[in-house]
């Protein structure tokens, strides 16, 4: 055990040396978990080790609390909430000061933050953990590694938990995100990890999106997340903007005539294939979406009943303007340094747009209609089969000339429900 914490307290330990410490790791794991633990968290938690140290003390922790095998994981989590509560107070204190020491990315602590969560919010422990996440992001004192490191935490326990199990916490849980997305924080890294952690929680803040003020901050922080000059914030707001396509489509229409049409086309002429891809995909949504709702409409008209929701047809509304800038898009794949993955994007969106609205453009390419129409007629062959298609399509969790539109929007929404 000693070798093992001098090991992690060398400037830096020499592969050697953290091989053998990991052998000593393992086998403490096995013998005294409670006594291993907290003396690693102590470890890592302390700012004057290296951060060679940190990560070595903080990565077999992590292993030891979560795993990518559902019933292994489920065992670690037993195993966890069989130690002793004021063993366990005494490591939460420690992961938690540690998220404020290490700098590696991702961080090793905030996956411990989310493995001890994700064994204890389900069982009404650890209460006070979302408020105290908030609190380092309302902090004026908090550091940029420590909101980028909550926000990763925040984000971790958002994608590993079951959304029921967070509902309760989401207006604590979107406050904090909130706050890492606004236009006024000056660090990328943290707008990305709360972009990101934005992303993960979707599926639990209905209720907030559902609010017409809580919407409109919601939006409002992701729209301007699509302007932002750091490529991989780019890339992380659309792919927010997707997601909302997808599961909130009936809350769109305004912002779809405001500013997300400007921006995904904005995003498709990018000459950053992460970026055009993204803007790619949001049509493929809404196409996918609006076949699978006009489908949905014909049964629903065959018995004789209203559909239960409204087909607001983006699609065919945009068609005329979309084809053409996906056609240029199909055009530029000859280019040496043009992604393949945006060219198959523009083709099944083609489609795509094909099977929302009957026909398209005779400016599309003969090559593109051929691609389509085989694919129609393989995936079309019965009205299952074409629910099916449309639904999986749905659910895939899968720039100056903007400002304009996101301020005159803002404007207008905040004049209306401010009054």
């Amino acid at each position: 055990k000693e070798l093992v914490l001098a090991t992690f307290k060398n400037t830096p330990p020499n592969q050697n040396e953290l091989d053998a410490a990991q052998k000593v790791l393992k086998q403490e794991g096995k013998e005294n978990l409670p006594t291993f633990l907290v003396e690693l968290f102590h470890v890592s938690a302390n700012p004057g080790n290296t951060q060679e140290a940190l990560l070595a003390a903080g990565l077999p922790v992590k292993n030891f609390l979560t795993s990518e095998d559902p019933e292994v994981k489920k065992q670690y989590q037993q195993r966890w909430l069989a130690i002793d509560t004021n063993v366990r107070s005494k490591i939460k204190n420690y992961v938690l000061q540690t998220l404020a020491t290490e700098t590696y990315r991702p961080s090793s602590a905030s996956q411990c933050v989310a493995g001890i969560a994700c064994a204890e919010i389900p069982m009404n422990q650890w209460p006070e953990l979302i408020p105290q996440l908030v609190a380092n992001m309302m902090d004026p004192a908090s550091t940029e590694n420590m909101k980028e490191t909550t926000l990763e935490a925040i984000g971790y326990i958002c994608q590993d938990m079951d959304p029921k199990q967070l509902q309760k916490n989401a207006d604590q849980i979107l406050t904090a995100i909130i706050l890492g997305m606004r236009r006024e924080e000056p660090n990328n890294n943290v707008k990305l990890a709360a972009t990101n952690a934005l992303l993960n929680s979707l599926e639990f803040i209905q209720a907030n999106f559902s609010t017409d003020k809580e919407r409109y901050f919601i939006m409002k922080v992701v729209c301007e997340a699509t302007q932002c000059p750091d490529t991989r914030v780019r890339v992380a707001a659309l792919q927010n903007l997707r997601k909302i396509m997808s599961l909130y489509y009936q809350y769109v229409e305004t912002y779809m005539l405001n500013a997300l049409y400007a921006i995904t086309v904005e995003a498709i002429k990018s000459d950053i294939n992460e970026v055009a891809l993204q803007g790619i995909k949001f049509w493929s949504i809404v196409c996918a979406k609006e076949l699978y709702l006009a489908i949905e409409a014909s049964e629903a008209s065959q018995q004789g009943r209203p559909p239960k929701h409204t087909n607001n047809l983006y699609a065919k509304h945009v068609r005329k303007y979309l084809v053409p800038i996906l056609t240029e898009t199909l055009n530029k794949q000859d280019k040496k340094d043009y992604d393949t993955n945006t060219s198959r994007a523009a083709r099944l969106c083609l489609m795509l747009l094909s099977k929302c609205c009957e026909d398209i453009s005779p400016r599309t390419p003969t090559h593109t209609n051929a691609h389509a129409g085989k694919h129609t007629r393989k995936h079309t062959r019965t009205h299952t089969q074409a629910r099916t298609h449309a639904h999986t399509h749905t659910h895939t969790h899968t720039h100056a000339h903007v400002h304009t539109h996101i301020h005159t929007h803002t404007h207008t929404h905040t004049h209306t429900h401010t009054g």
